[in-house]
């Protein structure tokens, strides 16, 4: 079974566009899957400039793949795909909690749902999934690329001072320089902000329901 999702994964791969933002970033959503038992929750928030909520939905389901690295995509996009149908407005730029072409077939979460609903999409791991990267300094907006069989798949950056790196890499219609870029923008502390923000409001929706 395995071996046809990888062929699923590098065929869709090759339909990916990583190039510059086309338009100007006013809306950005984050989206993040909590987890209670065999319960998933996907949480996407949308928020403006200045870091205000403009919206949030949630999408609550059982659980029916189990976590194995390199397969997020079909264990967590049925929650993220459930709770961005919901949204009325839809945004500019979306960063999700996982990778994009920083994966063993150029294909993480983030890039299933980038090409899935044609949107610009970054994806942010707080864990280096392969590849490797020199050491650079806890200094806000240092970054080191994350090389993979001689290719660039991702970058290590540090968006906030004295705190390790995310590891960052394009989803979809978006390119290295934007990814960094927009990340810098959105991030007050280690985890962007859209990503932080979904996650505690998903906790809040399952606490509350």
């Amino acid at each position: 079974m395995l071996k046809e999702f990888e062929r699923e994964q590098e065929n869709l791969s090759k339909k990916l566009k990583i190039k510059k933002l086309n338009k100007k970033v006013k809306i950005v959503g984050g989206v993040d899957v909590y987890y209670y038992k065999n319960i998933g929750i996907g949480s996407f928030v949308l928020m403006n400039e200045n870091f205000e909520i403009i919206e949030k939905e949630f999408y609550k389901d059982e659980v029916s793949f189990p976590y194995i690295p390199g397969f997020l995509s079909y264990r967590e996009l049925k929650f993220m795909i459930g709770a961005y149908k919901k949204l009325k407005i839809k945004p500019d730029l979306i960063f999700v909690d996982g990778n994009g072409i920083l994966h063993p077939r150029k294909f993480g979460i983030a890039s299933a749902l980038g090409l899935l609903i044609k949107k610009p999409t970054i994806g942010c791991a707080k864990k280096l999934l392969l590849g490797e990267y020199e050491k650079i300094k806890l200094k806000r907006g240092e970054k080191s690329p994350v090389i993979f069989n001689l290719d660039i798949i991702g970058y290590a950056l540090v968006t906030k001072d004295n705190v390790k790196p995310v590891f960052i890499s394009p989803g979809n219609l978006i390119d290295f320089e934007d990814c960094i870029k927009y990340t810098l923008i959105f991030s007050k502390y280690r985890i962007p902000e859209p990503i932080r923000i979904a996650h505690i409001e998903a906790r809040k929706f399952f606490e509350s329901s």
